[in-house]
């Protein structure tokens, strides 16, 4: 996998366009591991059952993406790791 920088804000608009599922597997990545990844990094996710209420027209929550305070990084490494320890 290739490595990708993205900043909190580009990563916030991918996981609440589709499901972590979806979007993990472009990444090539779990949806724990890009969970993770987004937690890390202070990136809301959707909530379990966000995408079924949402197909069925039920009012959903989005919430918004925090303030960093200004020592902290606005981006997110995805890839590049070694696979070997």
């Amino acid at each position: 996998m290739t490595p990708r920088t993205l900043t909190r804000q580009e990563m916030y608009d991918l996981v609440w366009s589709k499901p972590m599922t979806q979007l993990a597997a472009e990444f090539e990545l779990s949806d724990v591991g890009l969970r993770k990844i987004c937690k890390a990094a202070k990136v809301p996710t959707p909530g379990l059952g966000y995408w079924a209420k949402l197909a069925n027209g039920k009012k959903v929550i989005k919430t918004e993406l925090p303030t960093l305070y200004p020592f902290q990084s606005q981006f997110l490494h995805i890839g590049g790791g070694s696979r070997s320890r």
